[in-house]
């Protein structure tokens, strides 16, 4: 008999702050958070963020189970931008995942940045614009403007480089209108890194699977391959298999 990598839902729950909503799943292992992010991002976000993991963790600790790490699905055309970026911090010292469900776009972007694995569903949309100062006075000077300017583009700058994704995104941001929205293809994506794996993430992942089977990295990367060719049955993988071809015997 075939064992096919599946889970089995036993409880669950939600927890509902402003516009972010917490799902907690639990399974026959363990407890799975997932956080959707819809509408505005605010900087109120980030003490839902806590408070709700807080509580799914607790949670997880009553019923005897590990907590997943948090999976991100993200609905929002975007907000408050600091707010994004810490959002995505958060993310990142969490190793959350993070998935486009229809659209993600400005803000956004900086939490799908922080995530360790993105993936953008089939209808999803990734979109940029340069960013845009809403409580910028009217009578401020042009030099004014610029200095404003040019703290942003330090801050995200920053941010975009300690989450490793290239800092050519800020000057495709920047060439977008405030006022109009660019969405990415599938290849810029891949170019800014915002589908697929962090590369430390693999990597740190990569080495822990290997050594659990006694290979070279060389090895994994041979077996591995040849896991994804014949273990798949569409979104399904074939427990059996993956564990026969890992062990040599397939």
């Amino acid at each position: 008999m075939k064992h096919i990598l599946t889970f089995l839902l036993i409880g669950f729950c939600s927890l509902a702050h402003g516009d972010v909503t917490f799902y907690v799943k639990e399974y026959l292992l363990n407890v799975a958070v997932e956080i959707h992010v819809a509408g505005e991002i605010r900087e109120s976000d980030i003490r839902e963020l806590e408070s709700g993991i807080s509580a799914a963790r607790q949670f997880a600790i009553a019923r005897r189970k590990k907590a997943a790490d948090p999976h991100f699905v993200l609905n929002s055309r975007g907000g408050d931008v600091a707010a994004g970026a810490k959002i995505g911090s958060w993310a990142r010292a969490q190793q959350a995942s993070a998935e486009v469900e229809a659209e993600c776009s400005s803000a956004c972007v900086l939490i799908l940045a922080g995530a360790v694995h993105r993936r953008i569903k089939a209808i999803g949309k990734v979109g940029i614009h340069r960013i845009y100062f809403p409580g910028l006075k009217a009578n401020a000077t042009y030099a004014q403007v610029r200095d404003k300017m040019a703290g942003v583009d330090q801050f995200l700058t920053t941010y975009l480089r300690e989450m490793d994704i290239p800092t050519s995104l800020l000057e495709e941001m920047k060439s977008v209108p405030s006022d109009s929205v660019r969405y990415l293809t599938a290849l810029e994506l891949q170019r800014y890194r915002l589908t697929g794996s962090d590369p430390a993430h693999q990597e740190r992942a990569d080495g822990q699977v290997a050594s659990q089977y006694g290979l070279t990295r060389e090895e994994y990367y041979r077996r591995k391959a040849r896991v994804d060719a014949i273990c798949r049955e569409g979104t399904f993988m074939d427990l059996d298999c993956w564990e026969a071809v890992l062990k040599g015997k397939k």
